[in-house]
């Protein structure tokens, strides 16, 4: 009876890619956060010189000037937001192995005559949860643009390392 359920729930163990989308403010710059403990400084970049002048293998904390690949200088709500879609694809992707196993599934009939018993198999299932979009930080006071690569990028404060280049 759960062999179709085992079967589908089983094929969620190949790897999936999900797309997930993070806000801009309303200047188009992308919300940064240095993922070194010590400083944890949070920055902008406009999302453009992110995608294309901030390499994927070496990214700089404008306050610091830490080095890490760019996978890592998400803010925590960020976190939190790709957590929750993640977790909410997790969620339709189970729901759905197990409805295709129970639809493919047949009764079993125990025991005969009067007194058989027969068995189905029936699902119901839970809610996927609601996605909100990661917070934007407060409004920001500085805006920069790299002397040495034009990389534009922003801070509260003073910064004062180019989150592409390292350009002081």
């Amino acid at each position: 009876m759960f062999d179709e359920v085992v079967k589908e729930v089983n094929r969620l163990t190949q790897p999936r890619r999900i797309s997930i989308s993070l806000p801009l403010d309303e200047k188009g710059f992308f919300d940064r956060a240095c993922p070194k403990k010590e400083c944890r400084g949070a920055f902008k970049v406009l999302f453009e010189d992110w995608r294309d002048k901030v390499a994927d293998d070496r990214v700089f904390c404008p306050f610091c000037r830490n080095e890490a690949p760019a996978d890592e200088w998400n803010t925590e709500a960020q976190v939190r937001h790709i957590r929750s879609v993640a977790g909410a694809e997790m969620s339709r992707l189970v729901n759905d192995a197990v409805r295709r196993g129970v639809e493919r599934s047949r009764p079993v009939r125990i025991g005969g005559g009067p007194i058989g018993l027969t068995m189905t198999l029936g699902y119901r299932p839970g809610a996927v949860p609601a996605i909100v979009p990661a917070e934007a930080t407060a409004e920001l006071r500085q805006e920069f643009a790299c002397e040495a690569c034009g990389c534009r990028y922003a801070s509260l404060g003073a910064s004062f390392f180019c989150p592409a280049c390292g350009h002081n």
